[in-house]
């Protein structure tokens, strides 16, 4: 049973170019498309815009490099969405918009980009208004739910927001700030299901300057602290679930700077220092039970971080070096087995590091760079190779393999090939019995070339992609090697 090919508009657009323009491809919100354009690659004459199938959503024309002339929108069936005009860039005269059966759901008038554009939901509702002068946003901007109750409602003044501006609806997340010429200013609020979450506020250049408080709940602050010109000064302070007081410091501009604690359960269980962003002196750690685990001491932020568990057995070292991470790093069980192994450099890992199980057996192992994989990863299941990849300099690049392990045997489950970090070349899938069951074709990402699904030595499924959509003609086959029925697609 043969199946009717896809339907297709035509590209280029049917209309040519003018004697001295020629087509190029481009984009227009966000939709790829055709357009005239003169020598110097400024649009003349018409264009068009497509939807992934082909079909065409928008087409219009430039004149001088702005949209000049009718402009018409359409459904992924082909009815209008919305048709209207255009005179030197701007919206001009009357604009309809229309649902997806052809039916008008509203109108609104533009002269020379001025007035007040509309937008509506397919069952009639106004969705949105924004008022216009001379194509730029200027006045009210307003946006509804289905049932009326507003959305977003703000004020613009040439283009950019001036005055208050109000975001979300009532029970779930609000938003509330004031601007001036595009730069907030004032105190800004945020609520998260009628309860205020969050309050801040800037200085008249948009820089947040003064209080800042997050809350947890109606009556559980989450933290609290102040901005001076942009950064973090002076005591911050973080609460727990509990409402109980879990961290406490000191900023200066922007870095740790004072008297650093941290709390769980209400007791104390870290106690340090900073200066100028960097750790310096005696850092004590306590367990749940108020004893001392563990110290560690630095100097001008360099020398070896410790953290405890609460018998003692430390839970992490961390070398630093001026205060950032430097050299090696291991994290540890309670019982003093190393589960994490690596290096840093400059505050970014360098060189292998290694995952372990609490029984030693590995769990992960890669090779960094500058702070990007760079080398083979290597992941493993019960001690056993899991898969394997290559990276370089944090993207993928080579053969790439998984493997399935049943009792004593290792088996490959997936092999294929990355480049420039997208899958690349011929990838195929195998059965626990190690044959392929899929083999397929990429190109940059995108399934490219033939596909086909296998059973032993029998093809039940076979046909081809391009650029990541079916071409051509598919054909589904009995496991005898009967053809059941085939579809044919057009090439995208």
């Amino acid at each position: 049973m043969e199946e009717a090919p896809r339907q297709r508009v035509e590209l280029p657009p049917p209309r040519p170019c003018a004697p001295d323009a020629h087509q190029e491809r481009f984009t227009l919100e966000d939709r790829p498309g055709w357009r005239c354009v003169t020598a110097d690659g400024v649009g003349a004459g018409p264009f068009v815009t497509t939807f992934p199938d082909g079909s065409v959503e928008i087409s219009g024309a430039f004149e001088r490099g702005l949209l000049e002339g009718r402009w018409r929108r359409r459904y992924r069936n082909g009815h209008t969405a919305e048709v209207g005009a255009y005179v030197e860039g701007k919206k001009d005269g009357l604009w309809q918009l229309y649902n997806d059966r052809g039916g008008l759901l509203g109108d609104y008038a533009m002269k020379r980009g001025t007035g007040v554009e509309k937008r509506w939901y397919l069952d009639g509702a106004l969705a949105s208004e924004r008022a216009f002068v001379d194509g730029v946003l200027e006045g009210p901007s307003v946006a509804y739910a289905k049932g009326g109750e507003i959305l977003y409602r703000a004020t613009f003044r040439a283009g950019a927001l001036h005055g208050p501006r109000h975001v979300g609806v009532r029970g779930a997340l609000q938003l509330e700030d004031q601007w001036r010429a595009g730069v907030p200013f004032g105190t800004r609020r945020i609520w998260r299901r009628e309860f205020l979450a969050l309050e801040q506020t800037f200085d008249d250049d948009g820089v947040r300057t003064g209080p800042y408080t997050a809350w947890r709940d109606r009556s559980s602050l989450r933290e609290r602290g102040a901005y001076l010109a942009g950064d973090r000064h002076g005591t911050w302070r973080w609460y727990d679930r509990a409402r109980a007081l879990e961290r406490e410091g000191t900023y200066y501009l922007g870095v740790r700077h004072g008297l650093w604690r941290q709390w769980e359960g209400g007791g104390l269980r870290m106690l340090g220092r900073y200066v100028k962003g960097r750790p310096h002196g005696v850092f004590t750690f306590w367990n749940g039970a108020g004893r001392v685990t563990g110290t560690a001491k630095l100097r001008n932020g360099t020398g070896k971080m410790l953290t405890f568990h609460d018998n003692g057995v430390p839970s992490t070292r961390t070398s630093l070096v001026r205060g950032v991470k430097h050299g090696s790093f291991q994290e540890l069980t309670p019982r003093g087995r190393v589960v994490v192994d690596g290096a840093y450099l400059d505050d970014l890992r360098d060189g292998r590091w290694r995952e372990r199980e609490v029984d030693g057996s590995l769990l992960r192992e890669a090779t960094y760079q500058a702070g990007a994989l760079h080398g083979v990863v290597r992941r493993y299941a019960e001690g056993r190779l899991a898969s394997e990849l290559t990276y370089v300099r944090g993207r993928r690049e080579g053969p790439y393999r998984e493997l399935r392990v049943v009792g004593e045997k290792a088996t490959e489950s997936v092999t294929g090939a990355f480049s420039a970090d997208r899958r690349s070349g011929e990838w195929v899938f195998h059965g626990r019995d190690g044959a392929p069951t899929l083999v397929m074709h990429y190109e940059a990402g995108a399934l490219h070339g033939a596909w086909s699904q296998l059973d032993g030595d029998r093809v039940l499924v076979r046909g081809q992609y391009e650029r990541g959509q079916r071409s051509g003609t598919w054909t589904w086959l009995s496991p005898s090697g009967e053809t059941v029925r085939t579809v044919t697609y057009d090439a995208p």
